[in-house]
């Protein structure tokens, strides 16, 4: 075998298998390190109960601070019920890893400190999705409207279109057919 030959199997043997170890396909996730505090009421006496609420609230503290830095105000009002509902109850998902700085139980409230890595591309994704709210019922409505106009039939059906529009823009599935689970007149 030829010297170049042997060179180019031994540069093939050191990168090759190395190279292919330390990829898996994916970039690795961007995350953001904030410190949040979570505070909670000691009812009957429960204080694990307190510090498990506290700390519960102080990773939605958490990702409410990452939201604020990334997300614009028009952003957060149009989804607000899907951040309390669907992103802040699930905030073990967002929440890369953490660790508590302090814990402290004074005049009746468990107080906790953590420091979190919020997996911010998650977030921003959930965030950004344009699919509907799930929340939103499953129905369909069908609107049938009689307009007029000084006691004159009106066929342009204005009153009718506009609010189809508006509950197609919430979400709702507006029919034209009998098959509607609500049929407004």
């Amino acid at each position: 075998m030829s010297q170049k030959v042997r060179w180019l199997l031994f540069i093939i043997a050191c990168f090759v298998p190395g190279g292919c170890a330390t990829f898996n396909g994916r970039a690795p996730a961007k995350t953001e390190v904030v410190v949040a505090d979570g505070l909670a009421p000691v009812v009957n006496g429960d204080v694990a109960g307190a510090r498990k609420a506290s700390l519960d609230d102080a990773m939605k503290s958490a990702l409410g601070l990452v939201i604020g830095v990334y997300v614009s105000q028009e952003v957060r009002v149009s989804k607000a019920l899907l951040l309390e509902d669907t992103i802040l109850a699930r905030t073990q998902g967002y929440i890369e890893r953490y660790s508590i700085l302090r814990e402290s139980c004074e005049d009746g409230f468990y107080k906790t400190s953590i420091k979190a890595e919020v997996r911010k591309d998650d977030l921003l994704a959930m965030l950004n999705d344009p699919l509907p709210d799930p929340r939103l019922p499953a129905i369909t409505v069908r609107i049938i409207m009689d307009e007029t106009v000084d006691g004159t039939p009106f066929s342009l059906h204005s009153a009718e279109n506009a609010l189809r529009t508006k509950l197609a823009d919430a979400g709702f599935v507006v029919a034209g057919s009998s098959d509607a689970d609500i049929i407004v007149r």
